[in-house]
């Protein structure tokens, strides 16, 4: 959890430099090692956040799509995913961060406890979208982890193709999603996915949520999704260097 303490020690230091006040009278120090105690640390520095203003509470799809669909030609076959303009860019991101490598994902399992929560949905997902597949690099669902599967069967291909959070509170009858075999094996009814991005801004995958159970989603809960993926993003950035670092035959015994 040493990724966690490092960010979360930073939020605090960033906080009290921000502060007119000379104390703070509540505080939270991360020094045991407690998945519990680190879940309750996380809740208290991290989620308690300012919410925002409605009208920055964008997502992509509050004007409509913005980019034409590969349609099936029938029912019974998956469309192409969409791509996105900078597709090689994100390509090029992802192995060149060392995403794809990442294994260590306690922190990121974490995130994704808090993201169903804080969502009051069943599974919390942090993804990458590769070119050809979608890699669930973390998760609260255990059986969900390091699972890969065909790009044209997520529903965070269409997360990608924008830099704002996409909100499907009724996959169901939108037509992107109706034939994907998770919607109906997991009877799915709810998608919430904000962009992971690499230190460059740009998004390589995406911090979800899915539940079985459509609802709306709060300003409060929009602000504490959108801090939890910029967490998970600098995450997984630090772990890819990490992992990269570790696979790299030359740096070892360093």
């Amino acid at each position: 959890m040493s990724v966690i303490r490092h960010l979360m020690n930073q939020e605090k230091e960033d906080a009290e430099v921000r502060s007119e006040c000379s104390s703070v009278t509540s505080s939270v120090r991360l020094t045991d090692d407690d998945a519990k105690k680190y879940t309750d640390a996380l809740d208290k520095g991290m989620l308690r956040v300012e919410t925002l203003p409605v009208e920055d509470c964008v997502l992509a799809n509050s004007k409509g799509r913005n980019y034409p669909l590969n349609t099936a030609p029938d029912l019974e076959t998956m469309s192409k995913p969409p791509m996105p303009k900078d597709e090689q860019e994100r390509i090029t991101a992802i192995e060149k961060g060392g995403f794809s490598k990442i294994t260590d994902t306690d922190e990121l399992d974490l995130i994704c406890e808090l993201v169903a929560r804080e969502m009051k949905c069943s599974t919390g997902l942090v993804t990458l979208i590769n070119e050809d597949e979608q890699h669930v690099l973390a998760s609260n669902v255990p059986p969900f982890r390091q699972l890969h599967m065909p790009r044209d069967q997520s529903f965070c291909q269409h997360t990608i193709m924008n830099d704002e959070p996409l909100l499907v509170p009724n996959p169901e009858s939108d037509i992107r999603f109706q034939n994907l075999p998770a919607l109906h094996a997991h009877d799915l009814r709810f998608y919430l996915g904000f962009p992971l991005k690499d230190e460059n801004d740009q998004v390589v995958g995406s911090v979800c949520c899915i539940d079985n159970t459509s609802r709306e989603v709060t300003a409060s809960q929009y602000s504490a999704m959108k801090k939890l993926a910029e967490t998970a993003s600098k995450v997984v950035q630090i772990k890819g260097k990490q992992a990269t670092h570790m696979s790299d035959p030359t740096t070892k015994d360093s």
